[in-house]
């Protein structure tokens, strides 16, 4: 994670000591990698298969673990609020669930397109660009932002609508191409198994939609509050 930050602000080399570091805590990861690999973890052998193709680069195998730790509990806790909202309050919706029409994927996906865990990408520039007719030159740091590209009326048609039926591919709450988060697939995964247990629960679910609270960092959106009963 501490390398994570340091190239977030910026800093693409590390000194001596910190390079040591990193490297050393690689060889420890890959070693408790290889057991797992042993063992048949499905996620082991992509990490093992990632380590293969990378060679011996560590900010390669830092850069995953790093995405895999930061899409964990705060984002998929963000992701289940706001679909869980937007199941019990966006007109139809629920109803829609029960009948079959609609998949608890969908109403997960759009919600998260609406209010994403990951506000932002960051990277920098690596060949001389131009962008907008801003002129780039490698080194840059750039800023993605999540929610705005998501509420584009030139990529989504009417954004500020709920609509679940657009799918995957209106959405860049999760990155796309080289950005794209490692943690996703899980993260939906999850999301959807919540809400699943919420509707198999058998009993009424009450949400307060007003009580919802997200803390943004700037970098992420957490849900803290979410009142809800059910009867």
């Amino acid at each position: 994670m501490f390398a994570i930050r340091q190239r977030f602000r910026g800093v693409q080399d590390f000194t001596e000591r910190q390079r040591a570091a990193l490297e050393s805590t690689v060889v420890f990861l890959r070693a408790a990698t290889a057991e797992l690999v042993e063992a048949g973890a499905t996620l082991a052998r992509a990490f093992r298969a990632q380590a293969a193709a990378e060679g011996e680069v560590p900010w390669a195998d830092a850069a995953t673990i790093g995405q895999l730790l930061a899409a964990g509990v705060p984002q998929v806790d963000t992701g289940l609020a706001v679909a869980a909202r937007a199941l019990v309050t966006e007109p139809g919706v629920l109803e829609r669930v029960r009948g079959g029409e609609l998949d608890v994927e969908q109403v997960a996906e759009e919600a998260m397109r609406l209010h994403p865990p990951f506000l932002a990408i960051f990277a920098w520039v690596t060949e001389p660009c131009d962008c907008l007719g801003v002129p780039l030159a490698p080194g840059t740091p750039v800023v993605v932002d999540v929610a705005a590209v998501n509420a584009d009326p030139a990529r989504v048609p009417d954004p500020a609508a709920f609509c679940p039926v657009r799918g995957k591919g209106a959405t860049y709450t999760f990155g796309k191409g080289a950005h794209y988060c490692l943690g996703a697939g899980s993260a939906r995964v999850q999301i959807a198994a919540g809400l699943r247990g919420l509707l198999a629960s058998g009993r009424a679910l009450s949400v307060d939609a007003s009580g919802l609270r997200l803390d943004s960092d700037g970098y992420s959106q957490t849900a803290r509050a979410l009142p809800y009963t059910l009867r």
